[in-house]
């Protein structure tokens, strides 16, 4: 047992278990749908969705991954063709993530099925209460954002 309460009861394992049980819900509702994809497929493809053509360092940033996690999700990604990468025409060094026409049209029906995951993780949550939980969540990220080299916390504020 912990000595220090505060170590004890802390919030930390707290994010991490919700955060763990809601990417497996999320990974299974994509494969009983008939898709080979995860939440972080999923959270790639949000980018793209809001703007698409990005470079992986961008992407990099809005996820908060490393270069070697968002480079395996890009590869996943390619293989099942949703994007592809092209040269940008500025700097042929530096390739560019577009959606393919597959990745474009799995919009929709991915969307309903993370609405689906979302309403089955808030079932019984006032909607006060998940107000309340995602405002401390945000601050929570605002205290440590800067440290990590995170840039956004939203895919809202990527515009």
């Amino acid at each position: 047992m912990l000595k220090n309460p505060r170590l004890a009861n802390s919030l930390g394992p707290y994010i991490g278990k919700a955060g763990k049980v809601m990417e497996k819900r999320v990974n299974d509702n994509f494969s009983k749908a008939g898709y080979e994809l995860t939440l972080h497929h999923w959270i790639v493809m949000v980018h793209l969705w809001i703007k698409d053509g990005q470079n992986q360092k961008t992407l990099c940033d809005y996820a908060g991954w490393n270069k070697t996690m968002i480079t395996r999700t890009i590869d996943s990604l390619e293989a099942q063709n949703y994007v592809i990468r092209v040269p940008d025409k500025d700097d042929r060094r530096n390739k560019l993530i577009y959606l393919t026409h597959k990745g474009k049209t799995a919009q929709d029906e991915l969307g309903t099925i993370m609405i689906q995951s979302l309403d089955e993780a808030t079932a019984n949550i006032a909607q006060e209460d998940l107000e309340t939980c995602k405002m401390v969540l945000q601050k929570i990220f605002l205290n440590l954002a800067e440290e990590e080299h995170i840039t956004q916390f939203s895919p809202d504020s990527i515009k």
